[in-house]
């Protein structure tokens, strides 16, 4: 028998050495990705999901669709995701009731270390109106009148726990006073009984209440910001009325399941942020009354759940507000 000469016996006995695949995280996105809008379509979580959509999928060179799962208190859209797999292409795109549900209503069935940050899409403070013919000309005569009739003074909101009743919370909270609260079905059907006088004030977005702002039928009496709005520069601060602790701003952001692959969370942080940077998005987001803040990136935007949920949970339990 001929001997094999000695190379071709090593080559023949040599492992074969082949480039390992791309990981999912290279190659991300290698199909469409799923948008949930915690919310009904012509909401703010809708309008907002549907411009970064419009924008992300550009840079992301696939499909980018946006489904609406409402109901719940967005505890449908959020149990949506986290059956979907970790892998970036099923988001959740909320508003504060994703890191405040958890604390109000204990059958809400997850936590909200279950999701990380993706990104911020925008954020607004609260404008807190009442009627233009009501007697309360300022937010000091609404905290005197509340001092001296605890509980008597109504105010709407478009649920228990919803952002507009935590706004109105903590300025209770730090002024020392009680309100009464008067929940509706959506901060839209609580509007003409604010106007008309038959609840006393409400808390909400600026786009809310802007038309009736400027026809005089409602009258604002403070935004929950630090500092005034451009567009509302006459309107003080809860901070100029000696509340600093009332600031609270509405953010609206999108969230993936916790064990994302970080390169893909940063991979559609990036797609965010050319978005953020995209003129027209800026524009549509500023006839919706609404801004891009200084939250830029996935970790910024992940520290802002945790601090909101520790600061939004005391809330909560300090005031005993429970669902129904």
């Amino acid at each position: 028998m001929r001997a094999r000469p000695a190379a071709a016996l090593f080559l023949a006995l040599a492992p074969v050495w082949l480039p390992e695949p791309a990981s999912a995280a290279e190659t991300f996105p290698a199909k469409s990705i799923r948008v949930i809008a915690g919310s009904a379509p012509g909401t703010l979580v809708d309008q907002a999901a549907r411009l970064y959509a419009d924008k992300m999928q550009g840079h992301l060179k696939q499909p980018i669709t946006v489904e609406n799962v409402a109901g719940a208190s967005t505890l449908l859209a959020v149990r949506h995701v986290l059956k979907a797999p970790a892998d970036g292409y099923t988001l959740l795109v909320s508003a504060n009731t994703l890191v405040t549900v958890p604390h109000i209503n204990p059958q809400a069935g997850y936590a909200v270390k279950e999701f990380t940050a993706v990104g911020e899409m925008v954020r607004s403070p609260m404008l807190l109106v009442t009627s233009g013919a009501s007697p309360f000309k300022s937010l000091a005569d609404l905290i005197a009148a509340a001092k001296k009739h605890p509980g008597a003074i109504s105010f709407g909101t478009s649920g228990i726990g919803t952002t507009n009743h935590l706004g109105v919370a903590l300025l209770a909270r730090q002024a020392g006073v009680s309100f009464n609260h008067v929940p509706y079905k959506g901060i839209t059907a609580a509007v003409p009984d604010v106007a008309a006088g038959r609840v006393a004030f409400m808390m909400g977005a600026p786009n809310s209440a802007a038309a009736l702002l400027q026809s005089g039928a409602l009258r604002a009496l403070a935004i929950s910001a630090e500092k005034r709005s451009p567009k509302f520069t006459d309107i003080p601060t809860v901070k100029e009325f000696g509340f600093p602790d009332a600031i609270f701003e509405v953010w609206i952001g999108a969230v993936a399941p916790a064990a994302i692959p970080r390169p893909v969370r940063a991979r559609l942080g990036e797609a965010m942020e050319v978005a953020r940077n995209d003129q027209d998005l800026l524009r549509r987001l500023e006839g919706l009354g609404q801004e891009v803040s200084a939250v830029r990136t996935p970790d910024q935007f992940d520290a802002v759940l945790r601090a909101d949920e520790e600061k939004l949970r005391k809330l909560i339990r300090d005031t005993n507000i429970v669902a129904e």
